[in-house]
């Protein structure tokens, strides 16, 4: 569909659109701040955002672009009345014999950030376990996190890895809006305040 097509145009991503990513992220005016003054781990949306919550891609941007074209969700997205949340795990192809593939995942990471730079802050990228480049990041004895940085660093260089990096690191954790709350994996164990969620960061007892 041409909606697709419009959309799944990424010409060039650059270290600086991704940090420019990141500062939207950080000023998102639903994101409340942690006692550090940081953005926070909480996302709230409020009644009138139609959330399109897509799970995990593991590096299957067809599955997004389908989503998108699916029920009207990209025409929602454009007027302004949705909110797409992914769950992460946006990266790391995690097919039988694929796990040392990697450039599928480094255009999945650059079309969210070409919807992100379009869309602003009506993308919200919620942080899985495999959005990094730690090496402690093992699957089936396949360093991922290693791997996919290594990809980067070799397909745009070492100061967009940077970028991306850092993109990790500011995604938050949680969104919660009236009557529901969305996480990458599943809720913090006998449950959490508020304030709490937005502190996860800081709360390491929490987080990890």
């Amino acid at each position: 569909p041409a909606d697709r097509k419009e959309d799944s145009a990424v010409a060039g991503i650059s270290d600086a659109e991704v940090r420019s990513v990141i500062s939207t992220m950080q000023r998102n005016r639903l994101r409340p701040r942690d006692r550090e003054g940081r953005a926070g781990g909480l996302i709230e949306l409020p009644a009138s955002a139609y959330p399109i919550v897509v799970g995990d891609l593991h590096s299957c941007v067809g599955n997004l672009e389908g989503i998108l074209a699916d029920n009207g969700n990209l025409k929602r997205l454009r007027s302004g009345n949705a909110v797409l949340v992914l769950l992460g795990d946006l990266v790391h192809n995690d097919q039988t014999g694929q796990l040392r593939e990697m450039h599928s995942s480094l255009w999945t990471l650059e079309y969210v950030f070409a919807l992100a730079l379009k869309y602003r802050n009506r993308i919200v990228h919620l942080r899985g376990n495999h959005d990094t480049f730690d090496e402690q990041l093992v699957k089936s004895g396949i360093r991922q996190g290693r791997e996919f940085r290594q990809c980067v660093v070799a397909e745009r260089g070492a100061g967009y890895a940077e970028a991306v990096e850092e993109y990790f690191a500011s995604l938050p954790l949680c969104v919660r809006g009236p009557g529901y709350v969305i996480v990458h994996a599943g809720p913090v164990r006998g449950g959490c305040t508020r304030e709490e969620l937005i502190n996860l960061y800081a709360n390491d007892d929490h987080y990890w």
